[in-house]
């Protein structure tokens, strides 16, 4: 709570990333006085066995959903997320229901990636071909995503053109998914990364047509490709990403 205050003092807009378990109603009265812009939180379903069997905390969705009702009645902006895995491949059609009763922001996402030290264990709890078939427009239509052909002067990540990631030692990062370390705030100023930072400015530069696997490819507009993903599980910032080539292959067949 020090930080956010600290944060606010100082003028920044401040957005809560947290499963909002250890939430009580003085910490939420708390973060409406110091109007955040918006708490963020996962909850995997609306069922109270599959949910807090993703958790592995008995009763965490109950806590979760009585801060929500908290939250909402201390006026602070919402949003619920969900993360797709075989348990809870469906659940995504309640909790979009629950949010549009309640006036929440929702968001779905079904990419399950390896750990950044390349344990692939995460990578079993993939929504099968089936299921990624049976859900794929509902979960584009919630995600926004459209058929777009990449066009060869397309930045491959248009991110690093406005974010950066620094974890709690200082270390900077282009991304919370692209684990090459660019510096640290303790040992050079953020101008000096951001402007000076020769791979930063190289990842800046890279276009599709830098891509020789995905520029050409039959699948191309069917393809949300991120180059940090890529390089997490297949080891090649350039190369194929195979997530990304399981959901074009399945949205080539539907669409």
């Amino acid at each position: 709570m020090d930080i956010i205050k600290k944060a606010r003092q100082m003028g920044f807009s401040v957005t809560l990333l947290s499963n909002i378990s250890l939430l009580n109603e003085e910490k939420i009265k708390q973060l409406s006085e110091l109007y955040i812009s918006l708490i963020t939180c996962t909850i995997f379903s609306l069922n109270e066995n599959i949910h807090d069997s993703i958790t592995g905390v008995p009763g965490s969705l109950k806590q979760s959903l009585k801060n929500i009702e908290l939250i909402k009645l201390y006026g602070i902006p919402l949003e619920i997320k969900t993360i797709l895995m075989q348990e809870n491949f469906d659940s995504y059609k309640d909790l979009k229901l629950y949010c549009t009763k309640n006036n929440f922001q929702y968001k779905v996402d079904a990419e399950i990636f390896s750990k950044p030290n390349g344990d692939n264990s995460p990578k079993k709890l993939r929504l099968s071909n089936k299921q990624i078939q049976d859900i794929l427009i509902d979960i584009d239509e919630l995600r926004d995503f459209k058929l777009h052909t990449h066009l060869e002067s397309e930045d491959i990540c248009p991110i690093t053109s406005n974010c950066l990631s620094i974890n709690c030692n200082g270390d900077v990062y282009p991304c919370n998914k692209y684990f090459i370390k660019i510096g640290n705030i303790y040992e050079n100023k953020i101008e000096y990364i951001w402007n000076k930072n020769p791979l930063l400015n190289k990842l800046r530069s890279l276009k599709w047509r830098d891509l020789p696997d995905c520029i050409n490819c039959n699948n191309n507009k069917y393809c949300y490709r991120c180059p940090g993903l890529a390089f997490l599980e297949d080891g090649n910032l350039l190369g194929k990403s195979s997530s990304a080539c399981e959901f074009a292959d399945a949205r080539s067949k539907i669409y």
